[in-house]
């Protein structure tokens, strides 16, 4: 049968439809493996993203580490700004005063770290910000403490010939280092029971409490009580356990020489092996003797001595404390302390006991006071 001429034209109108189709369907694959790579980009980028503030978050908080382990000491002033290097990249370390110290509280710092992620790879291209994290701890400053007792304490007993000087216990502010006196009154002298001697007058020269006598410790010698109650270990200071800054050995053969006034400034330890008879005008910090010591320079610290403490004459004084006789304490017997005559001086010092046991102390958390979305809060 013949096709009809009509139906011939139908046929004629369907040619050339697979064109559109096939142009169709490569512009829909098109758009397809363009959406595709678009998303597989994106993925990238919030992956690279999402890696970069997991890093910037590390870095911050290495900061604060860094930084408390580094900070051995108070800083001198607020805000203390350091930038601190974290494997390749930086962290940003702020440290604040946020609550100032007061009667019966301590200071609160504030820390705060900001880390960037500096590596390339963590950006998709150079436009791409650099991420950072902020990161806040609370912290207080813990001094190295020691329990004193009084402003000179005498393992080994103490002998004074007349009235003249002054040894007290009341305590004493340092214009060196702006340190007000907090108030405290401890004893001017403490000895083991009957290890006082007075050759002559009245004992108004000791000032503290007790006023105008000794604090008694307890039995005297290598076999009494007196020698552990005292917060001291002497055997562990002389096995090392206060690491000097300076060592100064005077038997024979001598090494060793002292601090300039400069280095003194930083209230160093100073070890002297052997006895001290002679040392610069002024020094400040901790001074350990091994043996006996006579006393001529003004000492501001703390002042450890293992054998006798002989001070003559208007030479010499200590603000800060004392501590005379301590060999007592690893079994050797020592005479007791000759004070001699002279207008002695023996004060004690919170600031400057406080001052020399500074690079033994450390920053101590606040417990439950992490933050990381600090920019929300403000200090001062």
């Amino acid at each position: 049968m013949t096709p009809t001429r009509a139906y011939r034209r139908l046929l004629a109108d369907r040619r050339g439809i697979a064109i559109p189709l096939v142009l169709m369907l490569i512009v829909f694959l098109t758009i397809s493996l363009s959406a595709g790579f678009i998303i597989a980009g994106n993925e990238h980028q919030i992956g690279l993203d999402h890696d970069a503030q997991l890093r910037a978050f590390a870095v911050a908080q290495e900061g604060i580490e860094q930084y408390l382990v580094s900070t051995t000491t108070l800083p001198a002033s607020f805000p203390d700004v350091q930038t601190l290097a974290v494997n390749g990249d930086t962290a940003t370390v702020t440290m604040r005063q946020f609550r100032a110290a007061g009667p019966g509280y301590s200071a609160i710092y504030v820390v705060t770290s900001v880390g960037k992620a500096m590596k390339s790879m963590l950006r998709r291209s150079a436009s791409t910000p650099i991420a950072q994290r902020t990161v806040s701890q609370f912290v207080t400053w813990q001094s190295g403490t020691i329990n004193v007792q009084a402003a000179w304490t005498a393992l080994n007993g103490l002998n004074k010939n007349g009235v003249s000087g002054t040894v007290t216990g009341v305590d004493q502010a340092d214009a060196t280092t702006s340190c007000s006196a907090s108030g405290t009154t401890i004893a001017g002298i403490a000895v083991p029971d009957t290890s006082f001697h007075q050759n002559g007058g009245n004992t108004n020269w000791i000032g503290g409490n007790p006023a105008n006598g000794p604090l008694y410790l307890g039995t005297p010698g290598q076999n009494g009580t007196a020698k552990t109650a005292i917060d001291l270990d002497w055997a562990g200071i002389l096995a090392g356990s206060i690491p000097p800054d300076f060592t100064i050995k005077t038997t024979a053969p001598t090494s060793g020489t002292w601090p300039t006034t400069t280095q003194m400034n930083n209230f160093p330890v100073i070890l002297v092996k052997g006895d001290l008879s002679g040392a610069p005008s002024v020094g400040k910090g901790i001074l350990i003797v091994t043996g006996n010591a006579t006393f001529g320079p003004d000492w501001h610290g703390l002042v450890l001595v293992g054998g006798t403490i002989t001070m003559n004459g208007a030479s010499g004084s200590i603000t800060g404390a004392a501590y005379s006789g301590l060999n007592i304490q690893v079994g050797t017997a020592v005479p007791n302390a000759a004070v001699g005559n002279g207008n002695i001086s023996v004060k004690y010092s919170a600031c400057d006991v406080s001052k020399s046991l500074s690079k033994f102390g450390g920053w101590q958390r606040v417990q439950n006071s992490w933050v990381d979305n600090w920019p929300s809060y403000s200090v001062p």
